[in-house]
């Protein structure tokens, strides 16, 4: 049985803001319900962003509001990448996609820039 440990945070660095990073609790069974499948694309809600977002090198603190701040590249990319870095895949990416491949490259984001792995910090 695979338990998630909600205390392990995953520093994802933000790739088109140099030094900036993200921190998130992976996923979960019980986050399932504000998860939102549109046209076969996993999307996760303003509100489950604030849950799973622990901290972030911005000077303000992470909040409801500070996320729906953030602008439309981040907010984007942010959505992905905390959904990569809980092992959650579009229906698209598993159909020969890098995602799915041996080598493990990372997909490309929506920009076609490469998600940067995501690291684990304690």
């Amino acid at each position: 049985m695979a338990l998630v440990d909600p205390t392990k945070a995953i520093r994802l660095e933000v790739p088109h803001e140099p030094g900036q990073w993200v921190e998130v609790r992976p996923l979960m069974g019980a986050d399932m319900e504000s998860l939102d499948v549109e046209a076969g694309r996993i999307k996760i809600s303003f509100a489950l962003l604030a849950e799973i977002v622990l901290a972030w090198s911005y000077d303000e603190p992470p909040s409801i509001d500070t996320i729906r701040r953030l602008d439309t590249d981040t907010i984007l990319w942010l959505d992905r990448a905390a959904l990569k870095a809980s092992g959650v895949r579009d229906d698209d990416e598993g159909k020969g996609s890098p995602a799915s491949s041996p080598s493990g490259t990372p997909p490309p984001s929506q920009d076609g820039a490469s998600i940067p792995e995501p690291s684990l910090t304690s």
